[in-house]
């Protein structure tokens, strides 16, 4: 299995998704903040997890550089609030998700909180439903990570636009 983990950080996912997909299994792990990124190599390093499990690429999530209909799951936690241009950067987690991948999203829900990012830019579950099917995420379910967050499972629609 191939996981994308896209803004992994300091590899909060990363990680356990890197034990997950087991000795044949890889993640990749976008990130373009290097601070972030040293983070991440650093944590890598000390969990004894590169063995070439996880492949970390240094790019905008918008323009990763993975290859094409590459991934079987692509994980947006915690992000989707904070990309700019939504259209760009979904359009590119199409673009390396297979054909019958699944996208992961967990975000903060929008409520006022004493952490998370500030409530003006949070994103509520259904606003965040709306922008995928918008972008050709068909949505197929929903989770609930915890108190704070919500989860959206979405899979990419076919180019005429069925799933």
């Amino acid at each position: 299995m191939t996981v994308v983990d896209m803004g992994c950080g300091p590899g909060f996912f990363t990680l356990p998704l890197a034990r997950l997909v087991g000795t044949r299994g890889l993640v990749y792990a976008v990130e373009a903040n290097p601070t972030m990124l040293r983070h991440l190599r650093d944590n890598v390093r000390k969990t004894g997890a590169n063995d070439g499990r996880i492949k970390v690429v240094r790019a905008d999530v918008s323009r990763t550089r993975i290859p094409a209909a590459s991934a079987d799951i692509v994980l947006l936690a915690r992000i989707l609030h904070d990309i700019e241009d939504k259209k760009a950067f979904l359009r590119e987690v199409k673009r390396i998700c297979k054909p019958g991948g699944k996208v992961v999203d967990i975000d903060w829900k929008k409520i006022r909180m004493n952490h998370g990012p500030p409530y003006s830019i949070m994103l509520s579950k259904p606003q965040s439903a709306r922008i995928f099917e918008a972008n050709g995420l068909h949505v197929v379910g929903s989770f609930n990570p915890g108190k704070y967050h919500y989860g959206i499972f979405a899979s990419p629609t076919s180019a005429s636009g069925t799933d």
